[in-house]
């Protein structure tokens, strides 16, 4: 049992909820089935997991989901039946980002509720920061007795006031990458400014571009208005690359090329735009293997990986 204390609640549009029900099952975590009404309201706790479940996005649910406060839009997890274009477009233009393809990435669906559960499982207890403006991820209060856990704490403390510095976070899921990503950028000048999470396997390859570097009206076909990416939007922040692995090799040169120059080129645009973020990466694989195998550049592994942490 992983945690007694997170919920699944799933929510669809549909009574097909087979697929699904199977990957939580499997992770043995509490949950609950609930049929979408509208207005959307979405009753939960702090550790409650959010899953929406849709065969199509309705103009109804368009004009609900763009009332969801930012907060919400970030615990959504999306999971559609089917490899479509249009509708995985049409969720990903309302901020959604972690989206899956059921059968097909049900693996990927089952590995990223554990990384988000072991890391609410393992997060900093936070009733004791009471001071306004306090950080909420201390390095102090991260807990861990093991010898290559503490040579973590030792890193994270060399490195918290060298803001400019590219971290690699190497483990397995459910080590809490995404819990030391933050952790880094909260006890930094960074933050400030915002920290950028992209779960590179819940975005698929046809939309990773224009989620990374924006787009500019009329660039294509739907692209009715302008959209800043996610590299532009972390401005002096932190960008966390999770599972960096999953990136393909065109996506990975055109990344490479704004992390040598600092600058990003939104599609359909002319011109270049500087970009000021940090970049933290993570995975939980063998990246010097795919080097071999011609699946990872080497060149922006160096350029990501300056310190190195394994969990």
């Amino acid at each position: 049992m992983l945690s007694n204390d997170i919920n699944i609640n799933v929510y669809s549009d549909s009574n097909d909820l087979s697929s699904v029900n199977l990957v939580i099952n499997q992770l043995k975590i509490n949950y609950q089935n609930i049929q979408v009404k509208y207005p959307l309201k979405f009753e939960n706790n702090e550790n409650d997991i959010i899953i929406i479940q849709v065969d199509t996005v309705s103009s109804t649910f368009v004009r609900e989901a763009v009332r969801l406060n930012e907060d919400t839009i970030n615990k959504l997890i999306f999971v559609v039946k089917k490899n479509d274009a249009v509708l995985i477009s049409s969720l990903v233009k309302l901020g959604f980002h972690s989206i899956f393809v059921i059968p097909f990435e049900l693996p990927k669906l089952s590995a990223h509720l554990s990384d988000i559960i072991n890391d609410r499982s393992n997060s900093i207890n936070e009733d004791n920061l009471e001071k306004e403006g306090e950080s909420k991820y201390l390095i102090s209060e991260l807990l861990g007795s093991s010898k290559s856990f503490k040579n973590v704490i030792e890193i994270l403390k060399k490195i918290s006031h060298k803001s400019d510095v590219y971290v690699m976070i190497l483990g397995e899921t459910g080590t809490g990458k995404s819990l030391i990503a933050r952790t880094i950028h909260e006890n930094s000048t960074k933050n400030k400014y915002p920290f950028i999470d992209i779960v590179c396997s819940a975005i698929p390859e046809s939309l990773m571009e224009s989620e990374l570097f924006g787009y500019e009206a009329g660039a294509f076909t739907q692209a009715e208005s302008r959209k800043y990416g996610l590299l532009e939007l972390a401005e002096k922040g932190t960008l966390f690359l999770d599972e960096l692995g999953d990136i393909s090799l065109n996506i990975q040169a055109k990344l490479l090329r704004s992390i040598e120059k600092k600058v990003i080129r939104r599609l359909g645009g002319v011109k270049d735009i500087p970009i000021y973020a940090r970049f933290i990466s993570a995975t939980n694989k063998n990246l010097e293997l795919m080097i071999q195998q011609n699946l990872f550049r080497m060149d922006l592994f160096h350029r990501l990986n300056v310190i190195e942490i394994t969990l």
